[in-house]
């Protein structure tokens, strides 16, 4: 092993890696997700344009960034806290097909098709 890759076992044994959080906050994640679904529901998206892969992950970047913002005001995060948060946000839309599917859904209601 080289030293890099011994820095990096330690952080993961450590508990410092990227996904790494407060687990106040990670015990929360259920509530951020809730917390995307609703801020997706009350972001203007222009109606007289039609749909493109490009303006729909434009979309989720938004609602990510909402629904961090929301937090902020709700927990006393910092900066590093709240760049894992969104990272977390994006591996579970990514991975959710159920809650990707309602984001897309709420995306196409508020284009004019």
């Amino acid at each position: 092993m080289n030293l890099q890759e011994d820095i990096n076992r330690i952080k993961e044994v450590m508990g410092l890696n990227e996904a790494s959080m407060n687990p106040y906050l990670l015990r929360r994640i259920p509530e951020f997700v809730s917390e995307l679904i609703d801020v997706a529901g009350l972001i203007y998206v222009r109606s007289d344009r039609e749909y493109s892969d490009s303006d729909f992950k434009n979309f989720l970047e938004r609602v990510i960034f909402g629904s961090v913002r929301h937090v902020i005001g709700a927990y006393d995060l910092n900066a590093d806290e709240l760049r894992k948060l969104e990272i977390i946000l994006r591996r579970i839309i990514d991975g959710d097909k159920h809650l990707y599917q309602i984001l897309q859904q709420i995306y196409f209601a508020k284009l004019d098709l």
